[in-house]
């Protein structure tokens, strides 16, 4: 019997002091959430990330899903500074939107993103666009992203 206890107490004491892994998630931290002029729904990411392409090396593809796979993508510079900037035909600053992975909507160059915050680590900010979708031709349909936040980890 005393063995059977003193095996029961080492592996309580085994399970008890584990590894405390509170703080770990990297997906705690951030987060995407605008409003949408699509039947005026509110977009909240359930998962961010900030890509880097071969092809692209000097930008961040920021991009947020929602629950209903809804994206916002940003594409925001590395070497991005604090304050406002325009959307471009230059492709440094941009938005899209993509309905359910299904429609894709392009910003206009109507629209700005504004970094308030970037490290090394994160970058934060705020953005709205109207964009258009091009397959919609003839009807020129567009949506506005308004009231725009998001922050999201960087690894390079």
């Amino acid at each position: 019997m005393k063995k059977t206890m003193l095996i029961f107490c080492l592996c309580v004491l085994l399970f008890a002091c584990g590894k405390d892994n509170e703080g770990t998630n990297p997906q705690a931290s951030v987060e995407m959430k605008a409003t949408v002029s699509m039947n005026n729904f509110s977009f909240d990411a359930t998962q961010v990330v900030a890509i880097e392409f071969q092809e692209y090396p000097t930008l961040w593809f920021v991009t947020g899903t929602d629950a209903d796979q809804n994206s916002l993508q940003l594409t925001i510079p590395k070497n991005a500074t604090l304050g406002e900037h325009a959307f471009s035909n230059a492709d440094e600053y941009a938005g899209q939107f993509f309905k359910n992975g299904d429609e894709t909507y392009t910003d206009t160059n109507e629209g700005n993103i504004t970094i308030t915050e970037k490290t090394a680590n994160t970058i934060k900010g705020t953005f709205s666009f109207t964009a258009l979708s091009p397959f919609q031709i003839l009807m020129e349909e567009t949506i506005t992203v308004s009231n725009g936040s998001f922050r999201v980890n960087l690894e390079d």
